[in-house]
């Protein structure tokens, strides 16, 4: 199944053991280099709650109502995930990231993504700029620089939009 990430946000954590919501997602972890998810920063109780992590081992189904775990048992402090708190500190969320292409042609910044909830591995980027919207698949991908917060894609993905288009306004030059 493939989930959209801003579907996640703000969704429930179920807990198993007790039917009960015992959290809501607020971020996605994913691991730069490989482009998996790796666990979610929740929020637990109220106003006042406090913020936890679930790895992604911990995660027994992905539901449209929830994310699904064992128990309370599985929330983790911020900084018990090494790997977790590196993304944390580093302040390393794909949502929000620059992107651009290996010439250096802005495409805009991330503000959502596809996943493959069997895999882990993101497939999709949303990539949103001033007057335009792309949607690119994660295959072309060619990096992502941690020191400058940005996704660098092929070259390649600009000549597939900018075909995209001129076949469209083809077509609509045909219509009129």
């Amino acid at each position: 199944m493939y989930i959209q990430a801003s579907k996640l946000i703000g969704l429930s954590v179920g807990n198993l053991d007790t039917r009960s919501k015992i959290a809501e997602i607020k971020q996605i972890f994913v691991d730069i280099k490989k482009g998996e998810i790796i666990g979610f920063l929740c929020k637990t109780g109220g106003f006042f709650g406090s913020r936890k992590i679930i790895s992604i081992n911990d995660v027994l189904d992905f539901d449209k109502n929830a994310i699904i775990i064992r128990s309370e048992d599985e929330l983790s402090d911020l900084d018990e995930i090494i790997r977790i708190k590196k993304i944390i500190d580093k302040d390393l969320f794909i949502i929000g990231m620059k992107a651009r292409t290996e010439s250096g042609e802005d495409l805009g910044k991330v503000y959502d993504f596809i996943f493959d909830s069997e895999e882990l591995k993101i497939t999709k980027y949303y990539l949103g700029g001033i007057f335009t919207e792309k949607i690119l698949p994660a295959k072309k991908v060619v990096k992502i620089d941690e020191n400058k917060h940005e996704i660098v894609f092929s070259d390649d993905v600009i000549k597939v939009t900018k075909l995209k288009r001129t076949k469209k306004a083809v077509a609509q030059k045909a219509l009129a």
